[in-house]
């Protein structure tokens, strides 16, 4: 399930383009792996709990994250900037995001309405990216 997710991450965070386009694409294209498979949302939060106890569950998860967090801090890094320390806002700005996309993630999980996970996830990181 990871290496699948992380395939199409790559694909999308190392095309060409824009650096905001290449972040939306990544937005769009984690959104839209979770909706297509809803089922791996609460399974990936059942292997989170296991990972506790399980060393190579949680291996696989934080090298997934790690790579995740790699791949945000390279497209955040185009990103036309302003400001001093752009290296820091970046080192910064690439594990937020990953903490909000998880984070809406688990709403979007527990949520029994019309949760738009792709708008949610969109809104937040341009929310994220004008700050930069």
């Amino acid at each position: 399930m990871l290496d699948a997710e992380h395939r199409e991450l790559v694909l999308a965070a190392d095309g060409d383009g824009p650096a905001l386009e290449r972040l939306e694409l990544v937005t769009r294209t984690f959104a839209r792996n979770l909706t297509r498979a809803p089922e791996h949302a609460p399974l990936s939060l059942e292997l989170l709990t296991l990972a506790q106890r399980v060393p190579e569950i949680k291996d696989c998860f934080t090298a997934h994250h790690r790579h995740f967090i790699e791949r945000l801090r390279a497209i955040l890094a185009d990103v036309p900037a302003h400001g001093d320390d752009v290296g820091g806002e970046v080192d910064a700005a690439a594990p937020a995001l990953a903490a909000i996309a998880d984070g809406l993630v688990v709403h979007w999980t527990l949520s029994s309405s019309g949760f738009d996970l792709e708008a949610r996830l969109r809104e937040a990181v341009s929310a994220v990216i004008r700050g930069l």
